[in-house]
């Protein structure tokens, strides 16, 4: 019987990730111009969502949800999706989102340091 060590297992996860963004990225590759304009984004926006870690539209539809915005009317229009969806994941304030999302009582008025809180107000 073959044990794995933890770095083994953190490799193995690592490489399934790769593998998992490379077919993402070449079906992105594949869609045609009409496919696109149907989505509503760039091929752009699809690789940069595409390679982006899985938890932040989880985080964003979570604070997003405590502005009052459902998880339907916040990605539309995609393109202000994506935009909003980039913010999240370029944001330097992880720990305190953290800190607020676990918070079951978290309100707006906590998530001033959310760089996309004023967006969420307007949606």
């Amino acid at each position: 019987m073959m044990f794995q060590t933890i770095k083994d297992i953190i490799m193995i996860e690592g490489l399934k990730s790769l593998f998992a963004n490379h077919r993402d990225l070449k079906e992105i590759d594949a869609l045609s111009e009409r496919d696109l304009d149907e989505l509503g984004l760039t091929r752009d926006q699809l690789r940069r969502i595409a390679l982006m870690p899985r938890g932040v539209g989880e985080r964003m539809t979570a604070m997003a949800a405590i502005f009052g915005v459902d998880a339907d009317d916040l990605q539309e229009p995609r393109a202000t999706y994506a935009d909003l969806l980039e913010t999240c994941y370029g944001c330097t304030k992880r720990k305190a989102c953290a800190v607020t999302l676990a918070n079951p009582e978290a309100v707006a008025k906590d998530c001033g340091f959310c760089p996309n809180a004023d967006a969420f107000a307007l949606l």
